[in-house]
């Protein structure tokens, strides 16, 4: 089946249902660079909808260099196959993932990626604490994120302090913390 768009680029996709999610195959071209995805609802239907969009790319020939994605919730299989979608996309130089989704082999794969100039990463629970996953079990030293630029960070003050800590990324120019707390507290 010829495409309608053949030269499409860029997709962003707004679904609140998983049967409207289905229809992105249809707009998966070897043209497209750029995609991002945002779920409003929480279903496993969506997540695993989402999931099988992104593993066509793959065998579609298609090389993003944007990634975005946008879901309320998702579950394990969801984080399970993400860094195998991650692996397969070796030029992404733009990178945003949902909350809740930084868990150590995705940040591993991001970490793989050889042109990855910008990620944005949300922590948001005990687990995700950044000084332990970029901090700590990142191999700064060993080359991960060969690329990295610009780093944002929605996460609490206090547990950005890895950045400070010692110069992990030299290749870093712009950093952006986000203060989760602000968004938690009203005081």
């Amino acid at each position: 089946m010829e495409s309608l768009f053949p030269n499409l680029q860029e997709i962003v996709w707004q679904s609140t249902g998983s049967t409207t999610l289905r229809y992105i195959r249809l707009f998966l071209v070897p043209s497209v660079t750029s995609l991002k995805v945002n779920c409003y609802r929480a279903a496993h239907d969506m997540e695993n909808g989402c999931m099988e969009a992104l593993e066509l790319l793959a065998p579609k020939q298609i090389s993003l260099s944007r990634l975005g994605l946008t879901m309320w919730t998702y579950g394990q299989d969801f984080l399970n196959r993400l860094p195998a979608v991650l692996d397969n996309q070796p030029r992404l130089a733009w990178v945003s993932l949902p909350p809740y989704s930084a868990t150590l082999q995705v940040v591993k794969a991001l970490g793989r990626l050889p042109v990855l100039e910008e990620y944005l990463a949300s922590f948001y629970e005990e687990y995700q604490n950044p000084v332990e996953l970029l901090g700590r079990r990142v191999d700064w030293e060993k080359g991960a994120f060969p690329a990295l630029r610009r780093l944002t960070l929605y996460t609490s003050l206090a547990d950005a302090s890895f950045v400070m800590a010692k110069p992990h990324q030299p290749r870093l120019q712009h950093l952006t913390l986000a203060n989760r707390d602000a968004f938690h507290n009203s005081d």
